[in-house]
């Protein structure tokens, strides 16, 4: 059944320029232009969660990297809906979307531990190098807690993030926010939001330092 997604205020919706990614294309295969993470609370009432990504592919590493994407849900506590997925070449024009029919769920088998989790897979049709994608999913709880859920969230990928936001559409009074060094708040319509221009690529190292350390986060 389709869930709506959380709206999210024009103010941050804005995509960068194209342009702006190309500095990114001789090291790495693809760049998010616009990384958006809303979360809606009403107390007993509703949590959802809207995830909008929006993806420039460079090369053939990039196509393969993006192809499919995977969201672990468990549903016996939450619903998933893919709200939208389109693809659109170098010139703007659309040469793919994304059917229902094509999406399937198996049994999420990470860890070798049975469970009930399942993982839902999403592939993106008519993919080449030069191509952008849109996608947007939604994630909706069963039920509703009367505090808002706690919430961890990190400003990085492993490929390069023009713009990451958090987007809490709630009343203030219903969460407490605490965020790393220079990540500062703004009002937007409905709630605040927290946005990162840049943030670091995630690279793993052996015996690496905590991510709060080097990553801006928000909790």
């Amino acid at each position: 059944d389709p869930i709506e997604p959380v709206p999210i205020p024009a103010q941050i919706a804005t995509l960068s320029a194209d342009e702006a990614a190309e500095a990114y294309k001789d090291q790495y295969g693809a760049c998010f232009l616009q990384r958006i993470e809303a979360v809606a609370f009403e107390p007993a009432m509703q949590v959802k969660r809207t995830t909008r990504q929006v993806v420039k592919l460079f090369d053939a590493s990039g196509v393969t990297r993006f192809s499919t994407f995977q969201f672990q849900f468990d549903p016996l506590a939450e619903q998933v809906y893919v709200n939208t997925l389109r693809v659109t070449n170098a010139e703007g024009k659309e040469v793919g979307f994304g059917k229902p029919s094509d999406y399937f769920v198996i049994d999420d088998g990470e860890g070798g531990i049975a469970s009930q989790r399942k993982v839902l897979h999403v592939p993106v049709p008519g993919l080449a190098p030069g191509c952008t994608i849109e996608l947007v999913y939604t994630r909706r709880d069963l039920v509703s807690p009367p505090d808002f859920p706690f919430t961890e969230h990190y400003f990085t990928a492993e490929v390069p993030i023009l713009s990451e936001t958090l987007y809490v559409r709630a009343a203030p009074a219903a969460f407490v926010a605490r965020a790393s060094a220079g990540l500062v708040p703004q009002s937007v319509e409905g709630g605040q939001a927290w946005t990162v221009t840049k943030p670091p690529v995630y690279r793993h190292e052996p015996m690496q330092a905590p991510l709060d350390t080097f990553v801006p986060n928000l909790r």
